[in-house]
């Protein structure tokens, strides 16, 4: 039962540091909205702290994660690198939020399932870690789902954008 508790953290733990990198990839990319921008810089620190959280807790469990290589590199948008400069910058942000939406809903789901075996482990150090650290997956969700929201008519039904 430990090994798939173990296995649940360390996934846990990857989706919450590829979370953390696709927030600062996307500020990074669409910088020139300072609200975007630091929107993604507060909520990837959430999901860093998560992430260093989950390694402490999780070393009862056996735990044991390094940093991967290229910090988030199972970052999978729409488009990146070189790649992003050809494509129209309305769809890319769109693009984007759609991936950091996928992203928040998966953390927010591993959470749920931390939560429930750390109930049934009667571990309250774990459970209470399970449950602040979704409530701000949640947060991270809605965020992006109000973005998705926001942007989606606009950009939808312009006409496209220079992508130079």
């Amino acid at each position: 039962m430990m090994v798939r508790l173990t296995a649940a953290l360390r996934d846990l733990y990857r989706d919450e540091t590829e979370l953390a990198a696709a927030l600062l990839r996307v500020a990074d990319r669409h910088g020139a909205d300072p609200e975007l921008h630091h929107g993604c810089h507060d909520l990837a620190r959430w999901s860093e702290q998560h992430a260093t959280d989950l390694v402490e807790a999780g070393r009862r469990y056996g735990l044991g994660v390094s940093e991967p290589a290229g910090y988030g590199a199972g970052y999978g948008a729409a488009v990146d690198g070189a790649a992003a400069d050809a494509v129209d910058p309305g769809l890319l942000l769109l693009a984007d939020l759609r991936d950091l939406h996928r992203r928040s809903a998966g953390v927010v789901l591993d959470w749920d399932v931390v939560a429930q075996a750390a109930q049934a482990l009667r571990d309250r150090e774990l459970l209470a870690l399970a449950q602040a650290s979704r409530t701000q997956a949640e947060r991270q969700l809605a965020w992006s789902k109000a973005l998705v929201k926001a942007s989606a008519a606009q950009i939808m039904t312009s006409p496209p954008q220079d992508a130079s």
